[in-house]
């Protein structure tokens, strides 16, 4: 039969030998026996050869010829090729390839939108990809647009999944990474919204407390800050520990900011107190973190204590914090009396 050529030559990888056994089988199909599986064979890896030499449109058409017969025979039929893709471009990316990755993944996302549409899972995690992609090659504005999409798909759709969750999540750190803050405010109420409603567990509310938080502090919105934090801080999922000792940082600034000094003393004393034996990821912040807790003793007339935790904070940045500005005013203050 003209369609096992076809298949013979494809598994070779003479493509071009393989297409025109395909059209030709297809061809005779018509005249003598119509066989609508054969068929569909035929049109998937038409489409499939068309895609991948980037004919785009050549490869919808194919595409658009597959009857169907049920979701789970197209996620068969198609697995094998969407998986294969899929592990070279996470080759390419696990080796930070980030151009070939690129290209991978450019495909596979022309691939999954041709047959299985934007609403569909595969399509919306090649567009995750995509942004963290052009995020990776550092064009930034480019990565917003995959996450943006996405936002779009799922209003459109009325999606509830991880995937638009995500989506929201990223926009929000990427808006804060490059000073957006009022796109990252704007956004915000919106994606605690969504998130609140997802059953999908893998994606946490929290997550953008976290950057949302950090960006109102640094923008001076104290108390938006605050809520933020405190929120992220009291249910903080595994996969973001990383970020509890950045948000204990701008949480406790803001707290000296608003007065509510006393809290900074009870949060931070007794974590400053373990000094070395603190996570590694801490470290690097321990001299700014006294340097808050050295503000709260001097607010509330703990000379003694101020000076000691202004000292330290000099004796751990190495120098750095000692031509700090509210530093020197107050241990000039101290020495003045």
């Amino acid at each position: 039969m003209l369609v096992f050529r076809a298949f013979a030559s494809d598994a070779l990888g003479k493509r071009n030998e393989a297409a025109r056994w395909y059209r030709k089988a297809l061809l005779k199909g018509k005249v003598v026996e119509h066989n609508t599986d054969l068929d569909n064979c035929c049109y998937l890896n038409l489409g499939n050869i068309h895609n991948e030499a980037g004919d785009y449109e050549l490869a919808r058409e194919y595409y658009n010829k597959i009857q169907w017969m049920d979701s789970l025979q197209k996620v068969e039929i198609h697995g094998d090729y969407y998986g294969k893709a899929a592990n070279r471009y996470q080759q390419f990316a696990s080796s930070n390839n980030w151009i070939k990755a690129k290209e991978i993944n450019d495909s596979l996302t022309n691939y999954c939108l041709t047959k299985y549409g934007e609403q569909d899972d595969y399509y919306l995690c090649c567009l995750q990809s995509k942004g963290s992609i052009q995020y990776s090659l550092g064009d930034y504005e480019m990565a917003l647009r995959p996450f943006t999409e996405t936002i779009r798909i799922g209003k459109e759709h009325n999606l509830h999944n991880y995937y638009v969750g995500y989506a929201y999540c990223r926009l929000i750190e990427f808006y804060c990474n490059q000073d957006k803050i009022d796109d990252a405010i704007a956004l915000f109420p919106e994606a605690i919204s969504y998130i609140k409603n997802l059953s999908d567990k893998d994606v946490s509310e929290v997550e953008p407390c976290l950057f949302i938080g950090m960006a109102c502090i640094r923008n001076g919105e104290y108390e938006s800050g605050i809520m933020s934090l405190e929120k992220f801080l009291s249910f903080t999922p595994e996969y973001m520990q990383w970020g509890v000792p950045y948000a204990i940082n701008k949480l406790t600034w803001a707290y000296l900011n608003v007065g509510r000094n006393q809290e900074v003393i009870d949060l931070l004393s007794p974590m400053l107190s373990r000094g070395e034996s603190l996570p590694e990821n801490y470290q690097s912040l321990r001299p700014y973190l006294h340097k808050t807790l050295g503000c709260s003793y001097y607010v509330m007339e703990h000379k003694e204590e101020a000076i000691t935790n202004f000292n330290e904070a000099i004796r751990l940045s190495g120098g750095e914090l000692e031509s700090d500005t509210l530093i020197q005013e107050i241990l000039s203050e101290y020495c003045g009396k």
